[in-house]
Protein backbone atom coordinates (compact mmCIF):
# COMPACT_ATOMS: atom_id res chain seq x y z
CA UNK A 1 0.00 0.00 0.00
CA UNK A 2 1.76 3.43 -1.07
CA UNK A 3 0.86 6.73 0.86
CA UNK A 4 0.54 8.18 -2.70
CA UNK A 5 -2.38 6.95 -2.70
CA UNK A 6 -5.83 8.92 -2.67
CA UNK A 7 -7.33 6.90 -0.44
CA UNK A 8 -4.40 5.71 1.48
CA UNK A 9 -6.01 7.07 5.18
CA UNK A 10 -8.93 5.36 4.22
CA UNK A 11 -7.61 1.79 3.28
CA UNK A 12 -6.19 2.00 6.93
CA UNK A 13 -9.09 3.09 8.78
CA UNK A 14 -10.88 -0.09 7.04
CA UNK A 15 -8.24 -2.25 7.84
CA UNK A 16 -8.03 -1.39 11.64
CA UNK A 17 -11.87 -1.65 11.45
CA UNK A 18 -11.67 -4.99 9.89
CA UNK A 19 -9.35 -6.65 12.15
CA UNK A 20 -10.77 -5.17 15.36
CA UNK A 21 -6.92 -3.66 16.16
CA UNK A 22 -7.03 -0.53 18.32
CA UNK A 23 -4.75 2.22 16.60
CA UNK A 24 -2.32 2.50 19.36
CA UNK A 25 -0.95 -0.66 18.27
CA UNK A 26 -0.17 -0.18 15.11
CA UNK A 27 2.63 1.42 13.72
CA UNK A 28 3.44 2.47 10.28
CA UNK A 29 6.43 2.93 9.21
CA UNK A 30 7.64 5.47 6.68
CA UNK A 31 10.86 5.81 4.88
CA UNK A 32 12.18 9.34 4.42
CA UNK A 33 12.53 9.30 0.63
CA UNK A 34 9.08 8.55 0.39
CA UNK A 35 7.63 11.58 3.26
CA UNK A 36 9.45 13.89 0.95
CA UNK A 37 7.77 13.33 -1.72
CA UNK A 38 4.29 15.18 -2.15
CA UNK A 39 5.49 16.95 1.17
CA UNK A 40 2.35 18.22 2.24
CA UNK A 41 0.25 15.93 0.89
CA UNK A 42 2.22 13.57 2.75
CA UNK A 43 2.18 15.36 5.92
CA UNK A 44 -1.70 15.94 6.11
CA UNK A 45 -2.12 12.55 5.55
CA UNK A 46 0.27 11.02 8.40
CA UNK A 47 -1.87 14.18 10.81
CA UNK A 48 -4.44 12.36 10.29
CA UNK A 49 -3.68 9.03 10.70
CA UNK A 50 -1.92 10.27 14.26
CA UNK A 51 -5.15 12.06 15.10
CA UNK A 52 -6.83 8.33 15.07
CA UNK A 53 -3.88 7.21 18.15
CA UNK A 54 -1.91 5.41 14.83
CA UNK A 55 2.20 5.08 15.86
CA UNK A 56 4.28 6.80 13.27
CA UNK A 57 8.44 6.43 12.22
CA UNK A 58 10.66 7.62 9.62
CA UNK A 59 12.59 4.54 8.80
CA UNK A 60 15.98 5.61 7.39
CA UNK A 61 16.63 8.99 8.54
CA UNK A 62 19.47 10.62 7.92
CA UNK A 63 19.39 8.96 3.69
CA UNK A 64 17.24 10.93 2.51
CA UNK A 65 16.68 14.49 1.31
CA UNK A 66 14.38 15.80 4.06
CA UNK A 67 15.04 19.79 5.74
CA UNK A 68 15.46 19.72 9.09
CA UNK A 69 12.29 21.96 8.83
CA UNK A 70 9.97 19.33 7.92
CA UNK A 71 11.05 17.20 10.91
CA UNK A 72 9.42 20.17 13.61
CA UNK A 73 6.07 19.35 11.09
CA UNK A 74 6.06 15.90 10.95
CA UNK A 75 3.19 14.32 13.12
CA UNK A 76 6.01 11.44 14.08
CA UNK A 77 6.63 9.01 17.02
CA UNK A 78 9.91 7.39 16.39
CA UNK A 79 13.14 8.16 14.60
CA UNK A 80 14.82 5.14 13.11
CA UNK A 81 18.43 6.24 12.42
CA UNK A 82 19.67 4.60 9.45
CA UNK A 83 22.34 1.09 9.55
CA UNK A 84 24.59 3.20 7.34
CA UNK A 85 25.13 5.80 10.39
CA UNK A 86 25.65 2.99 13.25
CA UNK A 87 28.24 0.62 10.98
CA UNK A 88 31.05 2.85 11.07
CA UNK A 89 29.96 4.65 14.22
CA UNK A 90 32.63 3.76 16.57
CA UNK A 91 35.21 3.85 13.29
CA UNK A 92 34.34 7.45 12.04
CA UNK A 93 34.07 10.36 14.20
CA UNK A 94 31.72 12.34 11.75
CA UNK A 95 29.33 9.15 11.40
CA UNK A 96 29.51 9.31 15.50
CA UNK A 97 28.78 12.59 15.44
CA UNK A 98 25.88 12.32 12.89
CA UNK A 99 24.22 9.46 14.95
CA UNK A 100 24.84 11.40 18.38
CA UNK A 101 22.86 14.63 16.51
CA UNK A 102 20.21 12.65 15.21
CA UNK A 103 19.83 11.06 18.72
CA UNK A 104 19.97 14.77 20.33
CA UNK A 105 17.51 16.04 17.82
CA UNK A 106 15.28 13.55 18.08
CA UNK A 107 14.51 13.34 22.00
CA UNK A 108 14.21 17.58 21.30
CA UNK A 109 11.11 16.75 19.58
CA UNK A 110 10.01 13.80 21.93
CA UNK A 111 10.68 11.14 19.56
CA UNK A 112 11.72 7.32 20.26
CA UNK A 113 14.99 6.79 18.78
CA UNK A 114 15.70 3.67 17.41
CA UNK A 115 19.24 2.19 16.02
CA UNK A 116 18.87 0.15 12.65
CA UNK A 117 21.52 -2.39 12.06
CA UNK A 118 23.61 -2.71 15.51
CA UNK A 119 25.69 -5.63 15.12
CA UNK A 120 28.53 -5.04 17.89
CA UNK A 121 28.86 -4.39 21.40
CA UNK A 122 31.44 -1.09 20.29
CA UNK A 123 28.11 0.01 18.79
CA UNK A 124 26.13 -0.86 21.42
CA UNK A 125 27.91 0.74 23.80
CA UNK A 126 28.56 4.42 21.80
CA UNK A 127 24.24 4.32 21.81
CA UNK A 128 23.76 3.32 25.29
CA UNK A 129 25.92 6.21 26.59
CA UNK A 130 24.82 9.07 23.97
CA UNK A 131 20.85 8.14 24.81
CA UNK A 132 19.68 6.06 22.11
CA UNK A 133 16.26 4.49 23.57
CA UNK A 134 16.32 1.24 21.50
CA UNK A 135 18.28 -0.98 19.19
CA UNK A 136 17.73 -3.08 16.27
CA UNK A 137 19.72 -6.06 14.43
CA UNK A 138 21.82 -8.79 14.78
CA UNK A 139 23.49 -7.78 17.93
CA UNK A 140 20.19 -8.50 19.80
CA UNK A 141 19.06 -11.21 16.97
CA UNK A 142 18.70 -12.02 12.96
CA UNK A 143 15.26 -11.22 11.39
CA UNK A 144 13.04 -14.46 12.95
CA UNK A 145 10.12 -15.84 11.47
CA UNK A 146 6.69 -15.40 13.08
CA UNK A 147 7.14 -18.84 14.96
CA UNK A 148 10.68 -18.18 16.19
CA UNK A 149 9.97 -14.71 17.55
CA UNK A 150 6.81 -16.43 18.90
CA UNK A 151 9.76 -19.19 20.48
CA UNK A 152 12.32 -15.83 21.18
CA UNK A 153 9.35 -13.97 22.98
CA UNK A 154 7.71 -16.45 25.14
CA UNK A 155 11.09 -17.45 26.82
CA UNK A 156 13.62 -14.64 27.60
CA UNK A 157 16.48 -17.04 28.90
CA UNK A 158 16.39 -19.60 26.41
CA UNK A 159 19.18 -19.16 23.66
CA UNK A 160 18.17 -17.84 20.36
CA UNK A 161 18.22 -19.92 17.36
CA UNK A 162 19.62 -16.91 15.36
CA UNK A 163 21.97 -15.37 18.22
CA UNK A 164 25.07 -17.89 17.81
CA UNK A 165 24.23 -19.10 21.32
CA UNK A 166 23.76 -15.97 23.27
CA UNK A 167 20.31 -15.54 25.78
CA UNK A 168 18.48 -12.41 24.89
CA UNK A 169 15.68 -10.61 27.36
CA UNK A 170 13.62 -8.84 24.35
CA UNK A 171 13.36 -8.57 20.18
CA UNK A 172 14.35 -4.70 20.75
CA UNK A 173 16.41 -3.77 24.10
CA UNK A 174 15.48 -0.59 25.66
CA UNK A 175 18.59 1.10 25.93
CA UNK A 176 19.01 2.46 29.91
CA UNK A 177 22.04 4.23 31.39
CA UNK A 178 23.64 1.63 33.61
CA UNK A 179 22.56 -1.61 31.47
CA UNK A 180 25.28 -4.18 30.66
CA UNK A 181 24.09 -5.61 27.75
CA UNK A 182 26.43 -8.58 27.55
CA UNK A 183 24.88 -9.59 31.24
CA UNK A 184 21.74 -9.97 29.55
CA UNK A 185 23.16 -11.89 26.58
Amino acid sequence: MQIKQQDFVEQIQQIVFETNMQPQYLELEITETVLMQEVDKTILKLKQLKDQGIHLSIDDFGTGYSSLSYLKQLPINVNKIDRSFIASVSLSTSDSAITKAIIDLGHYFNLSVIAEGVETLQQYEFLRENGCDQIQGYYVSAPLKADEFEFFAEDKKRPCLSCHGRQTRSFFYKLQRGWNLPEYL
